[in-house]
């Protein structure tokens, strides 16, 4: 591991990645492994060998790097890929700058920040209601509701499908 510097900030790059398998139900690790990179044949190499120790995958949850979901969409077609709660935020946070300065975007932020506090399926439909539920028409005359919907429809379609689990 070493540190670098970004823009005039220091910035932690990190030559290894470690993945864990854990059960969904019960929390249980299942496999862990340390790579000193992410390495493509492993990533698909650790779900196949689960599978033949007779493990049912039913969902991989993954930082949303294109070229791993590649790799699991390819060998695991059927489970379902979602992306941590804080790789959505960060990327949000991304498209929205620091400071917005209209009223929307915001609203937008706030909604964004709150995405970490999602434990239970209850928060993630609150979330959703609060998103959809934008019905002050800026100076367009849109409502912010429909400019979220028509600008987050996708975002938001995964954020349904994506499956809380809190573990005991």
């Amino acid at each position: 591991m070493r540190w670098g510097e970004h823009q005039g900030k220091q910035r932690f790059k990190c030559k290894s990645c470690l993945l864990a398998y854990q059960d969904g139900l019960d929390g249980h690790t299942q496999l862990i492994r340390v790579s000193d990179e992410k390495h493509h044949k492993e990533i698909k190499e650790d779900p196949d060998n689960l599978i033949r120790l007779g493990v049912h995958l039913e969902s991989i949850t993954a930082d949303g790097l294109k070229s791993i979901l590649k790799v699991i969409k390819r060998s695991l077609p059927d489970v379902n890929v979602q992306r941590m709660l804080i790789h959505i935020q960060r990327m949000c946070l991304l498209w929205l700058t620091r400071y917005p300065e209209h009223a929307s975007g915001q609203e937008l932020r706030s909604l964004v920040l709150v995405l970490l506090k999602i434990k239970t399926q209850n928060n993630k439909l609150f979330w959703i209601r609060e998103l959809n539920n934008q019905k002050v028409v800026d100076d367009t005359g849109i409502s912010k509701g429909q400019l979220y919907e028509k600008g987050f429809k996708k975002f938001i379609s995964k954020m349904m499908k994506v499956q809380i689990k809190t573990v005991p």
